[in-house]
Parts: structure tokens; sequence; C-alpha cells
């Protein structure tokens, strides 16, 4: 038998029934990144590459000028020293060479045939100039950037703005960099139901 608690909230005017589980009645949740899965709204990029001795690897993500936020993780695992740089709200002559974005919700993909994002991403950017570095570390061999759990490390980025992903080999020798960057979106609904 289940059990059902209703609720009622400010910013809509209808009542929701929650499930609660049948052998423990513990309240039957997820967490809202996990929930963008379900709803097609979360999206990741994948890649690697052997930079060579001091070589940079330049990445953009460039987001939307929409109402929809993006927030955003980074992994960047380096194989030998690296310094990465995360620079905010940047210019380049040309963005570079798109990359591969793919919805976690593979099913809608299926029945809808487009993945659905709204941020962009690209590598090998041409003249990235200015901005604001907003993250910066220089890590020894083996280690990773980013990648802890998403409350730590969530940037909810600024809409219309290009971030530069610069990962620099801090070695004489090739480094196998892997990275992945994850991210939803969603609409700001801050001043609906007021």
């Amino acid at each position: 038998m289940r059990s059902m608690l209703m609720i009622a909230w400010k910013s809509v005017s209808q009542v929701c029934g929650l499930v609660a589980d049948a052998m423990t009645h513990w309240l039957v949740t997820t967490t809202g990144s996990h929930h963008q899965i379900h709803a097609g709204t979360h999206f990741y990029c994948r890649g690697f590459t052997d930079l060579t001795g001091s070589a940079t690897y330049r990445i953009v993500l460039v987001t939307p000028n929409t109402a929809r936020l993006s927030h955003l993780t980074l992994e960047i695992e380096h194989e030998l020293e690296a310094e990465i740089t995360v620079t905010e709200n940047i210019t380049t002559v040309a963005n570079g060479t798109e990359m591969g974005i793919f919805n976690r919700n593979r099913e809608l993909v299926r029945v809808n045939g487009a993945e659905g994002n709204t941020a962009l991403m690209f590598h090998t950017p041409t003249t990235p100039a200015s901005g604001v570095v907003i993250e910066s570390a220089r890590t020894g061999s083996g280690k990773k950037f980013g990648g802890g759990g998403r409350d730590e490390e969530e940037l909810v980025v600024a809409r219309n703005y290009k971030y530069l992903i610069e990962i620099l080999n801090g070695t004489a020798n090739d480094n196998l960099i892997n990275w992945t960057f994850d991210w939803y979106e969603h609409t700001d609904r801050t001043n609906e139901g007021e």
C-alpha cells in the first residue's frame, strides 16, 4: 500500500502527491539535477587529448542568450602535472571546432531526434582574449581539477557569455588529458507567483 502526502506550494495553483516507499515509509525524492535528466535538459561533453610538452588545449563554452540558466560542473584529469584556468566573459575571433554535446535522456533524443541543448562547446578557438579568471589551479601528476560533488563544484554560469577553459601541460612530456563537462539547463522561476 502506498502512502500519500499532499502538499501545495506558492508558485503554482495545483496540489501534488508525493510518494512514500511502501516498506520504509520514507519519502521518495530525487535531486534537482537528476530530475533534469528525466526532463531532458541535462547534458554532457566528454573528451580527451594527448598534449605534447608544454602545450595548451583550449575549450570554449558559449552560454545562450535565453531564459535558461546552465548549472555546470567540470572534471579534468591529467596523467602528469597540469595547470587549468577558467576565464569568464572572453572574446574570440572564431569559437573553434564544435564539440559533441549529448543529452543524458537518450530516449528523449530518440523520440525528438535532437539533443535539445542551448549551451555550445568548441575546442581550438581563434584568438581568445580578455575576460576574468574565476578559477585556476596547478596540480601534480595523476590528479584532477574539479570532479567533487555537485553541491561543492557547481557553477551557475552567466547567460550570453563565453567561458574559456585552458589546460596547460606542465611538463616537457606528453600528458594524457580527460575531461567531462556536465550541466543542466532550466528556466529561472524566482519571480513566479509573486
